[in-house]
């Protein structure tokens, strides 16, 4: 296999769990005992169109023209780092003409994602200061530690992420304590014991929570607990699968959650059910992902230098038991389905999501009316719930690796709920070259817009340069 095919597939196999560079700065090198400090950064500039959230950007959001600054700072010795990167987001223009109503998706659940979309494009921009990291680190013995305010991502998805986390919102204020070498059991617990494992303990934003008492339905404001753990397997050196629970969860007003966090993360029994009585306030999420690699494919035509499938398959919340009452059973099923092929100069990547369901809404729960979210966008999947929607990606790269073009294409259509009183579309085609190789990275892209829903269609361009430094 070439060198050049090697690379991407230890870049693509790479993004699997964790928090994607360059934010969570745990690829440092940390082996020499002196303080070692390094200054970089990103400057853009991004035409929006009538308003966005910007995927895989941490809780950049607006409209219009802007100019983006960030420069990020950081610093090691041994085991120890420690880094920051603040932004500043300067409007330039705003954009000309007015939204169709329906495009500000008023009235529609928070859970779809629509409502973040509408929220960027009635609001006026402003010039903002934000910190999406400052974030301090150990590492020692397989063992990572992280602590601070940080955006993360797990899963294997096309663009990073999968259903349970994405990087799209705002940073969370974080605990992350990840095991990135294989446990070693003995005896016959040998085969049980997991390649990676993550557990993370993080604030989501402060909103209301509603739930049932005998006095009637009550009332009140807190910042639920966001826990996620995830285990990985690797069944062989191309088969691996990883099990993620995930949950919003916050105690009833003058409770403390300590005594139920066990129950928080590994609900046993009836648990769901009976914390619709008694008990903490949650909504889970639980997803099985597997994932198989390969090398050197015998196909002609197509990248065949290597490429992986994935399949990640989730619930929202839980169902009575069925025979084995120790195991719930997901309810409302959801799954998130790729293919990428890499080789030496081009990629091919397609990628399905199906959030769809007659009776429930994908991160909804009656507990906390605001979703799945934090500062109102949603920690899962960018699309939200009550979707279906189809991703392409098309890479080509330059003899010398130097330079690359990517093709991007998506439709997703929400729709085929209950919960949802309308139907919406989106179709965006954009095409990006990046610079690879060489002092700084520079990136140029375009991208076509299509939206429609309650009988109102709109269309616009989006554009961004962004040079690293």
């Amino acid at each position: 296999m070439r060198a050049g095919t090697r690379r991407q597939l230890a870049a693509l196999l790479a993004r699997h769990g964790t928090a994607r560079a360059p934010w969570t700065a745990e690829t440092c090198s940390c082996r020499t005992p002196q303080w070692r400090f390094a200054a970089e950064g990103r400057a853009s500039l991004r035409h929006l169109g009538p308003g966005e959230v910007v995927p895989g950007e941490a809780g950049l959001i607006g409209r219009g023209t802007l100019a983006v600054i960030e420069p990020d700072l950081s610093a090691w010795s041994g085991p120890l780092w420690l880094a920051a990167t603040t932004r500043l987001e300067w409007p330039l223009a705003d954009p000309d003409g007015t939204v169709p109503a329906a495009l500000t998706y008023t009235g529609w659940p928070v859970p779809t994602g629509r409502p973040a979309a509408g929220t960027a494009r009635t609001t006026p921009p402003v010039t903002r200061l934000a910190v999406p990291r400052a974030a301090l680190g150990l590492r020692s013995g397989g063992w990572a530690v992280t602590v601070g305010l940080f955006p993360a991502t797990v899963g294997s998805g096309l663009e990073g992420g999968g259903l349970t986390l994405a990087d799209h919102a705002p940073s969370l204020p974080q605990l992350v304590v990840r095991r990135h070498r294989p446990l070693r059991w003995s005896s016959f617990l040998a085969p049980l014991a997991p390649a990676h494992v993550l557990v993370r303990t993080a604030a989501a934003s402060r909103q209301e929570v509603r739930y049932e008492s005998p006095a009637g339905r009550q009332t009140h404001t807190a910042r639920p607990l966001f826990l996620q753990w995830l285990l990985t397997w690797n069944h062989t050196s191309w088969w691996r699968t990883s099990v993620i629970g995930t949950a919003l969860a916050a105690p009833r007003r003058g409770e403390s959650l300590w005594p139920d966090l066990l129950q928080v993360a590994f609900p046993l029994l009836d648990a769901t059910w009976n914390e619709v009585d008694y008990g903490p306030v949650t909504d889970r999420l639980v997803s099985l992902l597997m994932e198989a690699r390969w090398r050197d494919a015998p196909w002609p035509l197509l990248p065949a230098g290597a490429g992986r499938v994935w399949w990640e398959y989730g619930g929202e919340d839980f169902r009575p038991h069925g025979a084995l009452p120790l195991v719930p059973e997901i309810s409302a099923p959801a799954s998130l389905v790729g293919l990428e092929l890499v080789d030496a100069r081009w990629d091919l990547g397609v990628e399905y999501l199906d959030t769809r369901h007659p009776g429930v809404l994908w991160y909804g729960n009656s507990g906390f009316p605001a979703g799945y979210a934090h500062d109102g966008v949603l920690l899962g999947h960018e699309l939200g719930g009550g979707v279906r929607a189809w991703t392409g990606v098309v890479r080509w790269r330059t003899a010398s690796g130097a330079t690359e073009w990517v093709l991007r294409g998506r439709t997703a259509r929400w729709a085929d709920s209950s919960q949802l009183d309308a139907t919406a579309r989106r179709r965006e085609v954009g095409l990006e070259v990046r610079r690879l190789l060489g002092a700084g990275r520079l990136r140029v892209g375009v991208a076509r817009v299509d939206e429609r829903t309650g009988g109102r269609e709109d269309r616009w361009w989006q554009a961004h340069v962004t040079h690293r430094f």
